[in-house]
């Protein structure tokens, strides 16, 4: 009997979160009350997003590219803060944040 349960492909499942998504925690805060947000664009790819469940609760990470920006809509749980790469720190709540191309 062959597994499907392959450690190689775990990454990238962890790429879609923390890579396409953005959604990193910040190895100085344990516990996801910190975060860094970081999505990465891919050629050919306008949008992605991904939700991860925390002990602090559902982060949501979301963009969208067009010619000359990339729309990010974040949720970010109570008590926690997000530092977003090439904007800054933002709290709990809902955001979206404009990143100029």
């Amino acid at each position: 009997m062959k597994s499907h349960n392959q450690p190689m492909l775990a990454s990238v499942g962890a790429w879609f979160f923390e890579g396409l998504a953005g959604i990193q925690k910040d190895p100085a805060i344990p516990g996801y009350r910190r975060i860094i947000v970081d999505p990465q664009t891919v050629a050919g790819l306008d949008r992605a997003g991904a939700t991860r469940q925390t002990i602090a609760g559902e982060i949501v990470s979301t963009w969208s590219r067009s010619a000359n920006e990339i729309s990010l809509d974040l949720t970010i749980p109570v008590n926690v803060t997000a530092i977003v790469k090439g904007h800054g720190e933002v709290g709990s709540g809902r955001h979206r944040i404009i990143l100029r191309l």
